[in-house]
């Protein structure tokens, strides 16, 4: 089930930012019958403690952290060459509601909490996105 279903939701997700709620909800009852399924329950079971039990993200989520890992990468030069540069930096307002990363990663940066705007390494910025 990993391998046909997880991998698919996860692979290049951080293009489906942007998309309107209603998609979404279908890429996530994807993943709420495939977290079912593996743990055996039926298809009425409540869904947010099976995708804990897995340590899987909710589909919003993990779109929303594959952003926000591509703009720490970035930001320290550790991310893609045609992203990363010396002088790459976060406007602190962006009125753009377009789905580029340009417009999705200040966006979501800004709302993050101190604690990961400010880790050093991406170990750090692990952690700590874990922690909260």
């Amino acid at each position: 089930m990993h391998a046909f279903v997880t991998i698919r939701l996860d692979c290049c997700n951080a293009l489906l930012f942007g998309l309107p709620k209603v998609e979404i909800a279908k890429l996530q009852g994807a993943q709420n019958a495939a977290a079912r399924l593996i743990l055996g329950f039926g298809k009425f079971y409540h869904t947010t403690p099976v995708l804990y039990e897995l340590y899987w993200l909710p589909v919003s989520l993990c779109i929303d952290y594959k952003i926000l890992l591509l703009t720490f990468k970035c930001i320290y030069c550790l991310g893609p060459t045609y992203l990363s540069s010396s002088d790459w930096t976060i406007p602190r307002e962006t009125t753009s509601e377009a789905r580029p990363f340009s417009a999705a990663a200040p966006k979501l940066w800004n709302g993050l909490a101190a604690e990961l705007c400010q880790a050093t390494s991406l170990d750090s910025f692990f952690r700590s996105s874990f922690r909260i």
